[in-house]
């Protein structure tokens, strides 16, 4: 069936370009700041070498996470993949509308390769603290043209988590899945518009 006017896609289940931080945190009531710099971590599973930055290390003593991180981004990707929906990072998930006509045109096969590049992008950026179950839905809505073409000044954040690590990748999602492909052939209009919402650890029904 080809997808209408609001028409829904669901899928990959599974487990956000990290925010720019400032290095230092200020310490309350006079207290001197605290300041990070960039540390080189071994990861407990591949032994590769990998940077856990001072803008994470920061966000982790801002949310008090005592521990640092013991996987590379590659083999925590690698985790969610298979996901146990337990540990691991839990259960994320993104849902896909088009908001404009389709003209009857089939953009099933077409949505589903671009959903496939945006996770693998997503993935890519998935901040640590959304392995340790932090929770948000963000929800961005943006514009491909006939051509493929990204028409930057139409990415709009439509609904913020609240959490800049996880707004800022499930953006760096899109915008690093640019340039798109083509529209297809059979489809006349000058542009689509689509609105992705991505979930972390919050089950896909559970987007109100």
């Amino acid at each position: 069936m080809s997808p209408e006017q609001g028409s829904s896609f669901q899928s990959w289940p599974m487990v956000k370009e990290e925010s720019v931080l400032p290095t230092a945190l200020k310490g309350s009531r006079g207290e001197a700041a605290m300041e990070f710099h960039d540390k080189v971590l071994k990861c407990s599973e591949c032994g590769a070498e990998f940077v856990f930055t001072a803008g994470e290390q920061m966000f982790f003593a801002d949310k008090g996470f005592k521990n640092e991180p013991k996987r590379c981004k590659a083999c925590k990707a690698k985790r969610a993949e298979v996901g146990s929906g337990g540990g691991g990072g839990g259960q994320i998930g993104n849902a896909v509308t088009i908001l404009t006509p389709t003209e009857g045109v089939d953009f099933n096969s077409y949505i589903a390769r671009l959903v496939a590049r945006v996770k693998q992008n997503w993935f890519a950026v998935m901040p640590e603290s959304a392995y340790m179950g932090d929770k948000g839905i963000v929800a961005v809505t943006f514009r491909i043209n006939r051509d493929g073409s990204f028409p930057g000044e139409n990415f709009n954040l439509e609904r913020t988590s609240g959490k800049d690590p996880l707004d800022t990748a499930a953006m760096s999602a899109i915008r690093t899945t640019n340039p798109f492909d083509p529209l297809p052939p059979q489809f006349k209009g000058p542009y689509i518009e689509l609105r992705f919402i991505f979930f972390y650890n919050i089950p896909i029904n559970n987007a109100q």
